[in-house]
């Protein structure tokens, strides 16, 4: 990552914001789908290890502990967000979580290298701001998964170009999307200087500014070109949608009028991996 979306991970507000969008991914559409993705391909099939590249401030650690995996392991090249992680371990007490930055990548690499049964990336897509990342990162699926693992990629769904959700925008400037351009991500539900007010004996937030974020814009045509290249096994996509009664609520910045439905409520995609034999 370059110094623009690498520094960006240790920004203590910014590490906050992701803290938070953290907890509405676990309940929302993010984590329901994990759980489904877990619970249906896991039936009977070990539940050994898993690695989350990109484990970020830690919200996956306690959704893949809770479904009975043994070992977790998690990668994380921004020290503002591993800290997060690190800290929710101990809250949690959690004894079989290893935590790794960028520094131990070779200690992580000899240690579990074709031990893991899941491999799970959620949103380190958008983060990786050149191809030969993008390449090195889906080899990372491939170098951890056991043979009879799977994994599961998740980001963006680069078809959709609206981004206009209650929980976050993504602005383009009014450019055509192109791979490797920068974009603004507005976090919406994220509020800098918000204040906690309560009416009728209901909790709300009250003013504050949206955070920013800086992504990276991928096309799905070079997304399965980068794993053709890292040499791991595409075996499908499946578009996430929204949970209508809680993510879909309040569009912004979106007419309607002009938007396809389904584009709105399908703003993840998750791609499918598995280990090449051989």
């Amino acid at each position: 990552m370059t110094d623009t979306i690498d520094n960006q991970y240790n920004n203590p507000q910014i590490v906050a914001g992701f803290e938070a969008l953290g907890h509405g991914r676990e309940k929302g559409s993010i984590g329901r789908f994990a759980r489904e993705f877990i619970t249906t391909n896991y039936n009977g099939a070990p539940r050994e290890t898993a690695v989350i590249l990109g484990v970020g401030t830690g919200w996956e650690i306690d959704l893949v502990s809770h479904l009975g995996f043994n070992k977790i392991v998690g990668f994380d090249p921004g020290e503002g967000m591993l800290n997060k992680a690190k800290a929710l371990v101990q809250e949690r007490k959690y004894q079989n979580v290893e935590l790794f930055d960028g520094s131990h990548i070779d200690e992580m690499n000899k240690h579990f290298a074709g031990k893991a049964d899941l491999v799970i990336g959620t949103h380190v897509i958008p983060a990786l701001e050149t191809r030969e990342l993008l390449i090195a990162h889906f080899r990372d699926y491939q170098k951890f998964l056991t043979d009879h693992g799977r994994a599961v990629a998740i980001t963006n769904n680069p078809s959709d170009q609206f981004h206009g959700y209650d929980t976050y925008s993504c602005h383009y400037d009014g450019k055509r999307q192109k791979d490797g351009m920068r974009v603004r991500t507005i976090l919406n539900d994220v509020k800098l200087g918000a204040k906690e007010i309560t009416i009728g004996g209901e909790r709300y937030t009250s003013g504050g500014k949206s955070l920013m974020v800086v992504d990276t814009f991928w096309s799905e045509e070079t997304i399965r070109e980068s794993i053709r290249e890292a040499g791991v096994k595409l075996t499908g996509t499946i578009l996430i949608d929204l949970d209508n009664e809680n993510e879909a609520r309040n569009l912004l910045n979106v007419d309607q009028a002009k938007v396809p439905s389904e584009a709105l409520y399908s703003p993840y995609v998750a791609f499918i991996l598995r280990k090449t034999q051989g």
